[in-house]
This record gives C-alpha cells, structure tokens and sequence, in this order.
C-alpha cells in the first residue's frame, strides 16, 4: 500500500493525538463563548426599542421583549400564551392571518398591524416575522417598528433642528441653563458678543464668564425665575468682547422636566442700547424744557429789575462829579448789574427766549474766525488743532451764538488740561437716523480734548443751569447750559462722548441747509444825540421800569404819555394821536400784547413809528414777524441813555413799513 503524500511529495502527517482533558476545556470554552453570546442577545433583545417577538404557527404570544410589552400596556403574563390578534384591529387580524400563512409557506412575511393598547391608543406598527426553530420545534420570530413614535421622533428631530436654526440666527442674545445654572446651549449671538465659541460655554457657569458682581446679578435673576415659576424681565448691562458697555432687556423662564420640578431657565436678551440712550435724551430733553421755561421766567422778571437798577444808576452817576466820593460806590452798584445782566442773558440762551437772528453760514469760516481768539484764550501748553471738511454744508444759526459755543466749549476744554493736552475742533457732513434731532442731511462739529474725562454721574447733569465741577467762585455753570439752549434753539442737538482717563468730545449737529451763505457784517448804526422834543407812547405793564424810563426821556425833552396796558395805551392815543411821533411798548403785556397794540395803532395812523422792548423774546413772537429785518427791538435790561439813543435814531430814520400781524 502506497503511503499518501502531501503536495510536496512527503508522506501526510499523522492526525494529532487530543488528550481527554484538552478535549474538556475545548467544549468548556464553546459552551463559555455560547452563553456569553446568548447572554449578549438577550441583552440586546431585552434593551432594543424595536418590538421582538417569538409566537407558534398559530400566532400565540411565546416571547416579547420590554418594548413591546410597555407598547400594549399589559403585563408580560398577561399576554404570554395568548394569540396576538386579540389585541389587533377587525382588519389586522386578516392581515395577521395572512402573515402566518406566508411565514409557513415562504419562511417569511412583512405587513403592516394596527394594535389596540390598554390605554385605548391605536398604534400602527410595521411588523416582519420569519420561520425558524427552537427546541425541536418551527416558531415565528418578529420584530416590529411603531411606525407613529418614529414618524414623532421623526418630527422631534425636524422641530429641534428648526429650533436650532432659530435660536442661531435671530439677532437677540439666547441661551439654556440647567438646574446648577450651567450653560448647556448658546446661540451664535451671544458666542457672537462675548467672543467665544458656543461649545466653551456649555457645562460652565456666569462666573467663568463674567465680573463677580455682574455674575451674582444673573444668577440672583435666575433664582426668582425658578422661585416665581414664571418669566421675569429686568434690564441688564453687560460689557462685550469689545468692550463696550451696551444694556439688554432679558426676559428668564423656568424650564421645568415630566415631573413639573425645575430642570434650568431659558434667556432671551435684546440689546437695547439705543433704544435707551434716546429715552435718556428724551428725559433729559424734558427736564432740560421744564428747567428752561423756569430759568426763562425767572430772567425776564431780573431783567425788568435790572432795567431800573442800571437806569437809576447811571442817572445818580450823571448828577456826581468825577471826584465825588460817592461816585466809586455807585460804580460798584453798576458793575454788578452789569454782570447780573450778563448771567440772566445766559439764562435766556438756556431757555431759548433770547434775541436769535440767524443767517446761513459756513461754520468753517465761523470756526477759523474763531481761532483766532481762541488761541488767546487757550494756554501754551494746550495744542489747538482744527480738522474742516473742505465741501462743508451749510447751516441756518445766529453767527454770533455759534461763536459763544466755541467760546465756551474751548474754554472747559481748557480748563479740563491743567497740565496741558491737545485741543482738536473738526466739522464734517453727516447723515443723521431717522428720529434724531435734527434728521437727515446735517453739519457736525466737534470739540475734542485730552484732559481727564467725566463721569457718567456728571455726563447727566453737564448741560443743567448753575451745575458746575469747578471751584467755588471759578464757574457759575451757565457756560453748558448756554451752548445746550443755543444748540436747541438753532434746531441742533449736542451730546457728550467721555470717560474718566480717555478724554471728553462735545458734538454739536445742526440741520444742513442749502441756501447759498449770507453776507457777513454785523448792521452799523451811527452815533445820535439823546434828546429830543416829541411826543411819545411808552406802554410798559412794569412801573418801576415805566417811571424810571419815563424820567429819563422826559429829562432829555421829550413829551411822555405813559400806560401800563395796551388798553390805557389806547386812550391816550386816542386823546393824543395828532402829537404822537412813537409807540415804545414792552411785547409781553397782560391782556393785549405789544405786537398787537401796534397792529391796532399803525392801522389809523401809518406814519407812526414803533420800538419793542422786553426781557426775552418769546419763540411765538419771533415767528410773528416782530423780529424780522428792519423791526427795532431793545433787549433789556438796557439803560436809559440806549434806549434814548434808539429813540433818536427811529425818529430821525425814513418812514415805517407797516408791521406784520402779531
């Protein structure tokens, strides 16, 4: 017999000897690796959230997993060994049947089941079953999908993407916190703000974020959200990645899990910084009115007294000689008059009831006239430095009042360098947001300094009358105040941009107008006489100022008739119309006004000529025409002697145009 030889022509090997004991563990090891594998089904089988069942041929209930029994609602027992179309809709049953027929036949079968649940829920589950042995014997295995709960999670993961896709692009700051106030979820707006990106703020809290003060604010508002049980708004304000400083209106609810107990809050915050910087100009604006109105009415009374002071005064200096020993005192008296005028002329800038006469100007020419004076006025050690727009637009403004603006915004520049710094003055075109004052096409002028900055505490009182951060006795706080009420009354706005370290910039805009530029040069009027022997109206409802007036003019030779009202005014006109050259009236009278009186006295006599004199010079009045080109006003408080040369001028001048209606 010839040995078999392998492919290399040597005989084959003979078969391995296994010894008893290798053959024990090699079954031992099978059965280990079987029952970890059946061990591994049945945790699969038990933990899947498909639905596995095993049933006989017959289609009774052998075997379900947790899935399936927690989808019926009955316990296990309950359904074992009982056939499966007792829980199956009229028409599944058919369709059941019919899918143990083709698992028989075919070894296999899919359809579709309509199940009746213990809670009286009808669930559609999409079922497959196919042929198989176990213990000796043929059983249906299947495993079924509830096709509604994947349809649910379906629309689930379709509703969170699009929530997703919401909370990422809307422009307000959202987040999600848990029960520790941990973020668990950001939008790009507020990784956006706080430059980071939107997975470093998941598992941390506000204070790895933000400033230990404002951390305890959050985490205070998160806390009476949770306690409330309902949504709270509060304003909070936050410093960015750049920064700035900016204010969200946050609105904070609860989220609470199945149980109702609380699992965290959601937040939504809208950055409303400029909605609240324009409700802050708005009350500013208001309480700026209110105050003006007040410093208005409180100037016109100083002023008629004003009036009488300096006119008796310099009347009392006319009777004493140079070295009478007197005549310093009286001096005295007069100076402060003097500067007493001088604030109450302030006050009426605030209060917008000053004489305003505005032309169309070139503020570039305004601010290089200006410098000049300016550089006297300004230290060494500070550096003026202008920047104009060379195509500046034009604004409508009293050329006079704009300078006082530079004047005095140059001089707190000054004085907020006292060591010294840079003093920089720059105009530019701008165009201004709907809503703002003025809007649209406007002209921006700038005053910048390097000096120590304000704070936001002053920032708020800056432009109130008799508000000063100076010493006492180095400011009376109308210098800001007059800029505010000059601004205003040009139909401006001016705003203060600064912090205590980094300097101060006043900005002041005012509408662009597009009229060509008014000539410059301010109306001559040559020297006159005082006196004169003409009959003359003076209506003044102030006696003191009535009789001080009338004792001048009549120790200078004229003839005066004078009233206290429009209606004595008018019977003395009536007695005396033939001698009457002038009417001298104060505009602002109880009853009829001066303007009207005017109205009613120039209608029968054309030829009489008409002077108004008053504290301040109301906006109505102004607009009435009493103002306009040619009109002769005396602003008082004013001497005797000025209102007397005035007097001569208007008598010795041409005849009058009738005036306007008031």
């Amino acid at each position: 017999m010839t040995d078999e030889k392998d492919r290399s022509g040597r005989g084959a090997p003979p078969d391995p000897v296994v010894s008893p004991g290798l053959e024990a563990a090699r079954r031992e090891f099978a059965e280990e690796a079987w029952r970890e594998a059946e061990e591994k089904y049945r945790e699969l089988v038990e933990n899947s959230e498909d639905l596995i069942s095993t049933h006989d041929l017959d289609g009774v209930l052998l075997f379900a997993n947790p899935a399936l029994v927690q989808l019926f609602g009955y316990p296990l027992e309950r359904l074992l060994g009982r056939r499966l179309d007792e829980w199956l809709t009229e028409e599944s049953r058919s369709e059941f049947r019919r899918m143990l027929a083709s698992v028989t036949q075919e070894g296999r079968a899919d359809g579709f089941l309509r199940v009746r649940c213990r809670s009286g829920q009808e669930r559609v589950i999409q079922f497959g079953a196919t042929l198989a042995r176990e213990s000796g014997r043929e059983v249906v295995r299947g495993i079924g999908h509830d096709v509604q709960r994947r349809w649910a999670e379906h629309a689930l993961r379709l509703s969170v993407g699009r929530l997703e896709a919401l909370l990422h692009n809307i422009p307000d700051l959202a987040w999600l916190k848990d029960e520790r106030g941990a973020y668990s979820a950001v939008n790009e707006a507020l990784a956006r703000f706080l430059g980071r990106s939107r997975r470093s703020f998941v598992g941390h809290t506000d204070r790895e974020f933000f400033p230990e003060e404002m951390a305890t604010r959050f985490e205070e508002s998160d806390r009476q959200a949770v306690e409330r049980g309902a949504s709270v708004q509060i304003l909070q304000e936050v410093k960015g990645e750049s920064g700035e400083t900016r204010y969200f209106e946050t609105t904070k609810t609860p989220i609470r899990d199945e149980r109702g107990l609380p699992s965290g809050t959601v937040g939504i915050a809208r950055d409303v910084t400029e909605r609240r910087r324009l409700e802050e100009q708005l009350l500013q604006s208001r309480k700026m009115e209110a105050i003006g109105r007040l410093a208005g009415g409180v100037a016109h009374d100083f002023n008629n007294l004003l009036t009488t002071i300096l006119g008796y005064g310099g009347m009392l200096l006319d009777q004493l000689g140079p070295d009478d020993p007197l005549r310093p005192d009286v001096e005295e008296i007069q100076r402060a008059g003097e500067r007493a005028a001088s604030l109450t002329q302030q006050l009426l800038a605030f209060s917008r009831k000053q004489v305003f006469e505005p032309s169309v100007l070139d503020l570039n020419a305004v601010v290089s006239e200006a410098t000049r004076m300016l550089r006297r006025l300004i230290r060494e050690d500070v550096q003026l430095l202008t920047s104009l727009e060379p195509d500046l637009g034009a604004v409508r403004a009293d050329r006079s009042q704009l300078e006082q603006v530079l004047i005095n915004l140059a001089v707190n520049a000054r004085d907020a360098m006292p060591r010294g710094g840079e003093l920089r003055i720059q105009t530019r075109n701008v165009e201004r947001p709907a809503g703002a004052v003025p809007s649209g096409a406007a002209v921006l002028l700038s005053v910048a300094d390097t000096g120590a900055g304000i704070d936001a505490e002053t920032r708020r009182r800056l432009f109130e009358p008799f508000f000063t951060t100076k010493e006492r006795g180095k400011g009376t706080g109308l210098g800001l105040a007059t800029v505010y009420g000059i601004v205003a009354q040009s139909g401006g706005e001016i705003w203060v941009e600064s912090e205590p370290g980094r300097g101060t910039t006043f900005h002041v805009a005012l509408p662009r107008v597009t009229e060509p530029v008014s000539p410059a040069g301010p109306r001559a009027r040559p020297e006159s006489p005082l006196g004169g022997s003409e009959t003359l109206l003076l209506v003044e409802d102030e006696e003191a100022v009535r009789r001080l007036v009338s004792r001048r003019l009549e120790s200078l030779g004229y003839a005066v008739l004078s009233a206290g009202n429009a209606e004595e005014a008018v019977g003395l006109w009536q007695a005396h119309r033939d001698r009457v050259r002038l009417l001298v009236t104060d505009v602002i009278m109880p009853g009829r006004s001066g303007p009207q009186l005017a109205v009613q006295l120039v209608a029968s006599a054309p030829e009489l000529k008409v002077i108004y004199v008053s504290g301040y010079t109301d906006s109505s009045i102004v607009e009435g025409g009493v103002l306009a080109a040619g009109t002769e006003f005396l602003q008082k408080p004013f001497e005797a002697d000025a209102l007397a040369r005035r007097i001569r001028e208007v008598l010795d001048g041409p005849a009058p145009n009738s005036p306007k209606t008031a």
